[in-house]
């Protein structure tokens, strides 16, 4: 856990301070030379004056064989600045919610260095009064190269 007290954090907001409070839990299990690892993190921003926002998110990866890696993730956020910001009155608050689905392959390059080759697919529910904007559901996908010292 973690507190913190943010005095004018944003220079378009000089009158804005900001406490924030995060929390996390994190649980690992090895199983028949694998493992698996999952974290659920929690945040909570309390604008003074404004909003409070929190935020969640819950990941998860397991890796088999010391060679794939499944991993997968979860957010949702509490947010008021997705339209910029507001210049009469306090910002709306919006809740996107984003779905991550991911692969690696590790090759083994030397003794303390692998070398991996992954996809990710995300999945966005984007709240309404936000379409014109950010799109109606929108999907992004990617292919990345991770070098892995250890």
């Amino acid at each position: 856990m973690s507190w913190g007290y943010l005095k004018s954090p944003e220079q378009l907001e000089p009158n804005v301070n900001e406490n924030r409070i995060t929390a996390s839990l994190t649980y690992n299990k090895p199983f028949d030379g694998n493992n698996w690892a999952t974290t659920f993190a929690w945040g909570r921003k309390m604008l003074r004056p404004g909003h409070t926002l929190d935020g969640f998110l819950l990941e998860s990866a397991v890796v088999f064989q010391d060679t794939h890696t499944v991993f997968g993730r979860a957010e949702r956020v509490n947010e008021d600045e997705l339209l910029g910001h507001a210049e009469h009155g306090p910002a709306p608050v919006f809740t996107p919610t984003k779905f991550s689905l991911g692969y690696i392959y590790d090759f083994q390059l030397a003794e303390h260095v692998k070398l991996g080759i992954g996809g990710l697919g995300s999945r966005y529910i984007v709240p309404k009064g936000l379409d014109a904007a950010y799109g109606s559901d929108p999907a992004a996908f990617m292919a990345f190269l991770r070098l892995k010292i250890y």
